[in-house]
């Protein structure tokens, strides 16, 4: 019994797994230059980190330049930047480089979380919502992040 329940457990998890990520855009629906303006004119507010919420008032963020190859932002203690590149839906992102400023220890948490997230960033999709989500190697959410449109 506590085999078909832990069965029961393990299929559902791999169904959930499976839903979260038919949002991924294949290489045909991607067109780059529209994807890289889509990247480029928003801000990106970070609202999960591993599918769990983030702290409130805690402004982490995301911008993108294609110009430099580069992304950059907040982790809402230290300003970081990493190099990228991306193709279709696939995203590459070099090791974070931040600033040293020390936080409340559960600020200092999630940035490690959001940090090394980051870099194991392998896919992305945008949704309908401009949801930004990235996807590590096996094509789980690691981030998930809302557009704030820039002037």
């Amino acid at each position: 019994m506590l085999m078909r329940q832990i069965l029961a457990i393990y299929l559902i998890c791999i169904l959930v797994q499976g839903c979260s990520t038919t949002h991924l855009l294949n290489n045909s629906q991607h067109n780059t230059e529209s994807t890289k303006a889509v990247l480029e004119a928003n801000l990106w507010l970070l609202e999960d980190v591993d599918q769990a919420g983030v702290i409130d008032y805690v402004s982490a963020t995301l911008r993108f330049d294609s110009d430099r190859g580069l992304l950059s932002g907040s982790t809402g203690c230290n300003r970081y930047s990493a190099s990228y590149q991306f193709d279709g839906e696939k995203l590459s992102v070099g090791i974070p480089r931040s600033t040293r400023k020390s936080c409340v220890p559960a600020l200092m948490n999630q940035e490690r979380k959001f940090l090394a997230a980051l870099s194991e960033a392998s896919f992305f999709a945008i949704d309908q919502k401009q949801s930004l989500t990235l996807y590590d190697t096996n094509r789980v959410g690691r981030l998930r992040l809302f557009a704030k449109q820039v002037d």
